[in-house]
């Protein structure tokens, strides 16, 4: 019987998440792993869940006592861990010496600033639920320091901000290759014959994410004549508080889709992405999986110039970097309409960047990494 390669531990249900958000990255790590040729036992399951996510780490920790990986990579939460158990399991796979890598992202409490938003306040209870979010989330980087081989970052910045005592490497997210848009598409067609453009924004609406500056940068270059269309791709929920001052510009086309429901109809109809971030501290180390995404779909990005997204797409030559105000972006936005042999160009350049980056790429550093360093 061959022996078991990799334990995967996630905290999301793998079969049962959505395609979007913070349960894209593990679900993408997993398909990665599998097409290496891996062995995997899975650990899955809703941190929230409490009784089921502590009912399936005990059936792991039991799987351990006659079973030893070769090595342990974990997808955890956005935020704490709420069940003690997987701190155990942690702890375990310590002691039997399984050479453990996590990918560490859960610095939201160290950026307060991101909990302040365009259509929200923050309230005593949203204080207090912050002020225990901070403390269990110390909790678990003391214990992850102790006893994790590796730790795997978002960014080479998100390293050295966080400057604790470990071993560590950049694992930014991912790309596919998306066979659904080619270069000579519906949108390639467009920009030679000189036709109105369109982009595209798929993610979610608030101020850290750049949503006034974005569709009042819009507004401004659509006042008299149409240049650019934009589709916005966007939670229901969220694109209400918007609705009412922005709902009646012609310029605008708002969907509420997601990858499994004709996402990728629309990407093949864009000639290129936004990301118009604000830019801030936590901002500037982030390495969106969004970003990955549109370059899977062969999709030029212009965005506003936070720190690790501006060196990726200057980088591979993918696209334009502004700044975080409705003049700038407003501003590149006419330049990128008046120079569409450059849109072709760096469409043509985000096949390379697919290539060198994809997910299966980011599972190997991990694997060679892990088994490397215990030899």
């Amino acid at each position: 019987m061959r022996t078991i390669d990799l334990l995967y531990i996630a905290f999301i249900d793998l079969k049962d998440a959505p395609r979007s958000g913070s349960s894209v990255r593990p679900i993408m790590m997993l398909k990665a792993f599998e097409k290496l040729g891996l062995k995997i036992k899975v650990l899955d399951g809703w941190n929230n869940k409490l009784r089921k996510r502590r009912s399936n780490v005990k059936e792991i920790i039991s799987w351990l006592k006659s079973n030893t990986p070769r090595f342990c990579y974990i997808e955890p939460p956005s935020g704490p861990i709420f069940n003690y158990i997987d701190l155990r399991l942690i702890k375990l796979l310590h002691k039997k010496n399984i050479p453990t890598g996590i990918f560490y992202r859960d610095a939201y409490h160290l950026f307060s600033e991101m909990y302040q938003d365009d259509n929200k306040v923050m309230r005593i209870k949203d204080k207090v639920k912050l002020f225990f979010i901070n403390k269990i989330a110390k909790r678990d980087l003391k214990i992850f320091k102790r006893n994790i081989d590796y730790f795997f970052y978002p960014s080479i910045n998100f390293g050295e901000m966080l400057n604790i005592d470990v071993s560590w490497l950049e694992l930014p997210p991912g790309t596919t290759v998306n066979f659904s848009d080619k270069i000579n598409d519906i949108s390639y067609n467009r920009i030679i014959e000189n036709k109105t453009l369109t982009c595209m924004y798929v993610g979610g609406l608030s101020k850290a994410y750049g949503t006034r500056i974005m569709l009042d940068s819009f507004k401004k270059i659509n006042k008299d004549n149409i240049i650019i269309n934009l589709t916005l791709v966007c939670r229901k929920p969220e694109w209400l508080y918007y609705e009412k001052q922005y709902q009646n510009e012609p310029w605008l086309q708002v969907h509420h889709v997601d990858s499994e429901t004709g996402l990728g109809c629309l990407y093949d109809e864009a000639d290129f992405c936004l990301l118009p971030f604000e830019k801030n501290a936590y901002m500037d180390f982030v390495m969106p999986t969004k970003l990955m995404e549109y370059i899977s779909y062969y999709k030029p990005v212009l965005s506003t110039n936070c720190n690790e997204v501006e060196r990726f797409i200057l980088d591979w030559n993918i696209g334009w970097i502004t700044n975080d105000n409705v003049d700038s972006f407003s501003n590149m936005l006419l330049t990128v309409a008046m120079n569409r042999d450059d849109i072709i160009a760096k469409k043509k350049n985000t096949i390379q960047a697919v290539q060198k980056n994809l997910w299966e790429k980011r599972a190997s550093k991990v694997m060679h990494t892990l088994l490397n360093d215990k030899k």
